[in-house]
């Protein structure tokens, strides 16, 4: 059996992702997202790879929207076996210029990573980690 000592109460990661999507009509989209996450205390490095699906409530160039993120997370390295990913959040999308052709995107999501430490042979409720918490991203739709 592993054993961890992992203090996680002043866990937090920094994240890099992309999400191409699909409007299937002016209110809502569906995409593929894929990004690289990188957690300290503990330390564990991430490639997220998910689907996304938003709403947006209104059909104008600046609207507020609702989004779920779902996925799983690949190995990149020996931190981790393996893992799966949450977010549910709302954010605002507004565009900039007179073109209206880039659009800026702010959120604000409540996010979860369940990761396993070890191989499915071996594990315990010991060696699993629930990181649960808020996120802030900024992002460009062009």
């Amino acid at each position: 059996s592993f054993s961890y000592d992992l203090k996680t109460d002043s866990a937090h990661s920094i994240a890099v992702q992309t999400i191409n999507g699909y409007f299937l009509s002016p209110y809502i989209s569906l995409g593929l997202g894929v990004g690289i996450e990188g957690f300290n205390s503990p330390n564990i490095n991430t490639l997220p790879v998910f689907a996304d699906v938003r709403v947006f409530l209104q059909n104008d160039y600046s609207t507020p929207f609702v989004f779920l993120d779902l996925g799983g997370m690949l190995k990149i390295g020996d931190d981790f076996n393996k893992g799966n990913m949450f977010g549910l959040g709302a954010g605002y999308k507004f565009f900039v210029g007179e073109e209206k052709k880039i659009a800026l995107v702010t959120d604000l999501a409540f996010s979860g990573r369940n990761i396993s430490l070890t191989e499915e042979s071996v594990r315990t409720s010991e060696n699993k980690l629930a990181i649960r918490g808020f996120a802030i991203s900024f992002g460009i739709i062009f």
